[in-house]
C-alpha cells in the first residue's frame, strides 16, 4: 500500500496545484488512514510505502495505528531528508512532541 503528495511543476512556472493519492491494495479502511497522514503532516514530493504481511494473528483497528508510525518513521528517514518539509511536520501529525 502507499500513498504520495507532491506539487508538480508547470511547464509555465509558478505554482502547480498539490497531487494526493493513495491505494490500500486491499487493505480495507488504510487507504483513509494514509491519506490522513499525508495531508496531516503535509507531507511534500514523497511516496511512502508500506508493506505487511499476515503472520497469523489478527490485528483489527490496530493495524492503523502501526500503518501511521511505520510511514512517519519512513517519512522521517528519508522524504524529510530529500526535499519533504522536515520532521517537525511529521511528529505534529501524530501527536508526538506535544507536551
Amino acid at each position: 500500500m502507499y500513498a504520495y503528495r507532491f506539487t508538480p511543476s508547470p511547464p509555465s512556472g509558478g505554482t502547480g496545484s498539490v497531487v494526493v493519492d493513495a491505494d490500500e491494495d486491499g487493505e480495507a479502511g488504510a487507504e483513509h488512514a494514509m491519506l490522513f497522514y499525508v495531508n496531516a503532516a503535509a507531507v511534500h514530493n514523497c511516496l511512502i510505502m508500506v508493506s505487511r504481511w499476515y503472520g497469523g494473528i489478527m490485528l483489527g483497528p490496530k493495524r492503523f495505528a502501526i500503518i501511521k508510525n511505520v510511514m512517519r518513521d519512513g517519512y522521517v528517514m528519508y522524504c524529510s531528508k530529500t526535499g519533504g518539509n522536515g520532521a517537525g511536520a511529521a511528529a505534529a501529525a501524530t501527536g508526538k512532541g506535544k507536551k
